[in-house]
């Protein structure tokens, strides 16, 4: 794909491109230019020249007319090449600018008119005009980050982006530096985006920044003119490439910001035309007898309804097809870096797919649910095991009477897997998703059932332990089931927790309380959650608060698994667990591979 075609993937019909190599400079310009830099000037400017510069240093008054005269004399042609001599050196870098092959080449690639290479000085007024006309939703700049001719360090094409988004301009910017590298060019973006005030006018187009060391061919290809030339067509394509990406992206995001406003308004109106006694029958009282928030059903229709407002947008919208179009056309230009290393906002995204958050879990106190991952508290070294709840959804809620339809679930340990590229075996089941860039497994052979009333314990408290302090409240905004439940459990643990404090033939720390029994297991990674370990009171001394006593489990709730990815953890465990075992086939052949295959399913040896 030529630069051009790609190019106009981009929406861009033209390019202007701002730089100081395109000022001229008057003859007064030039002098001022040569005098504020004589340091400078005196290396590159010929030997009269150099001698009225020191009679200027040297305050001899006839140096500025003697150099003033000489300048004069110069043809225009000349004035600009002294003056290209000045920028270079005042480019303070130790990359070279751009040669004037190199700026010939880039302007051929794109088709850059010559009226269209503007210096600093024109660039501001021009390019507010353009944009006040709405004319320049089909144009790219390009422009320099520095500007050789302006004070140290000064970065004036970051101050014409700031015009262009004071503007609302819809072009599409690439800024040229030497200033940032290819493998740090996204960072530097930010670096911008940030600058140019983040809170600014999402409907500007984003800044795509151009490392100046993509234009430089590399190893032999700098020897031949079509190496040369090769390198700057290769690094354009890359540029307009990137640009492309984030312009395209852009527009969508621009358009769905529009679209979700309208949707969330649609949803809101229909809403609001359900009669009351509609809303009491079918969103409260239903609501209400299968044991979820009254408010429930709301979340649901509004979820629902703008749901299905984006899949229309992104699947019937022409100028969205139009923005898919152009994105997979540009799949054809490679990229030179590696991508391998997932982008912390990807991640998160994904995260928020198959993950609900121990702040959203917990500070909300959030009925317990098929799902839900538990870590253990460390103990004396050991190492902090996690589970997941595994039941079936509606057997886990509580109804407004604060029964539900199984009293016990399945606390299977989680185990991470140290290579995501591992196998795992026939009783390890893969969570369908990495969390953290991590890859647990459910290991189903460390699998106890566990009471889910002792286990509601988490949802009554914001800090998501398993824990029962003295006196304990339950907050009085929970749902109607989760307070009727807590009172029986909270009843039963005080009981046990009085029971404690009057037993004088042993600690009370070795007591071993049935009411206090969370699962079935004992050993293994339940050792230290099988039983409730008591908790001694303590007074208040110094900084240190009062405890309670109590009971914990050394439990914390950490997160859920979201489904529909949680019921297919349930549905992989179950389907482990109902496989079909034979007896062992006594007259089958001994071979190597045999002593270690299972046969459930199989016909071959008994399941271990």
């Amino acid at each position: 794909m030529k630069p051009l075609e790609a190019l106009k993937l981009l929406g861009a019909k033209r390019v202007i491109w701002i730089d100081d190599r395109f000022a001229t400079a008057s003859v007064a310009e030039l002098v001022a230019l040569l005098t504020e830099n004589a340091d400078i000037a005196e290396e590159v400017c010929p030997e009269p020249m150099q001698a009225s510069l020191r009679k200027i240093a040297d305050s001899d008054e006839t140096g500025n007319h003697e150099l003033t005269q000489l300048v004069a004399d110069l043809t225009e042609e000349a004035r600009i090449t002294l003056l290209r001599l000045v920028q270079v050196k005042l480019e303070s870098t130790d990359t070279p600018d751009l040669s004037d092959e190199q700026i010939e080449s880039v302007c051929a690639h794109l088709s850059i008119a010559k009226e269209d290479r503007w210096p600093f000085d024109k660039a501001e007024a021009s390019m507010l005009a353009l944009a006040k006309d709405g004319s320049d939703n089909e144009l790219s700049y390009i422009i320099d980050l520095n500007d050789a001719q302006g004070a140290d360090n000064n970065r004036r094409g970051l101050e014409l982006l700031k015009v262009l988004h004071s503007a609302d301009s819809k072009a599409t910017a690439l800024l040229l530096t030497h200033y940032a590298t290819k493998s740090n060019e996204a960072e530097k973006e930010l670096e911008l985006r940030d600058e140019l005030s983040k809170d600014g006018p999402f409907n500007v187009s984003p800044v795509c920044v151009i490392a100046k060391e993509r234009l430089y061919p590399e190893a032999d290809a700098a020897s031949t003119a079509e190496g040369r030339d090769s390198a700057v067509a290769q690094a354009l394509r890359i540029a307009i490439k990137r640009a492309g990406l984030r312009r395209n992206v852009h527009e969508v995001l621009v358009r769905v910001q529009d679209h979700i406003e309208k949707a969330f308004k649609a949803a809101s109106d229909d809403l609001l035309e359900v009669p009351p006694e509609q809303l009491d029958e079918y969103v409260i009282d239903r609501a209400y007898a299968e044991g979820v928030s009254e408010l429930h059903v709301v979340e649901r229709a509004l979820t629902a309804s703008m749901s299905e407002s984006f899949r229309r947008l992104f699947s019937v919208d022409a100028d969205t097809r139009e923005n898919e179009r152009r994105l997979r056309l540009l799949r054809d230009v490679p990229l030179d870096i590696d991508a391998t290393v997932h982008h912390k906002k990807l991640e998160t995204f994904r995260k928020l797919e198959v993950w609900e958050s121990e702040d959203l879990v917990n500070r909300g106190c959030s009925p317990l649910a098929c799902g839900d991952v538990f870590e253990m508290d460390a103990q004396d070294g050991t190492q902090a095991h996690r589970f997941i709840l595994l039941a079936q959804p509606c057997d886990v809620t509580l109804r407004p009477k604060g029964d539900r339809d199984a009293e016990v679930g399945f606390l299977v340990m989680l185990k991470q897997l140290s290579n995501i590229n591992v196998v795992p075996n026939q009783k390890q089941t893969r969570l369908p998703f990495l969390l953290d860039g991590k890859q647990w497994v459910c290991e189903l052979r460390k699998t106890a059932s566990v009471r889910l009333d002792l286990l509601d314990l988490v949802s009554y408290r914001t800090d998501g332990r398993l824990q029962y302090d003295d006196n304990q409240v339950i907050p009085d905004w929970l749902l109607p089931g989760q307070r009727v439940s807590g009172k029986s459990v909270f009843g039963s643990l005080k009981k046990a927790l009085d029971a404690r404090a009057a037993a004088k033939s042993a600690p009370a720390k070795d007591i071993k309380d049935s009411r206090c029994q969370l699962t079935l297991l004992a050993g293994g990674p339940f050792q230290h959650i099988a039983h409730g370990t008591f908790i001694e009171a303590k007074q208040a001394k110094d900084a240190e608060p009062a405890v309670p006593a109590g009971f914990t489990w050394n439990l914390r709730r950490v997160g859920r698994v979201r489904m529909p990815y949680a019921s297919a953890l349930l549905g992989s465990y179950l389907a482990v667990v109902d496989r079909d075992a034979f007896d062992l086939d006594y007259l089958r052949p001994k071979a190597p591979q045999a002593a270690e295959a299972g046969a459930c399913g199989g016909g071959q040896t008994a399941c271990s």
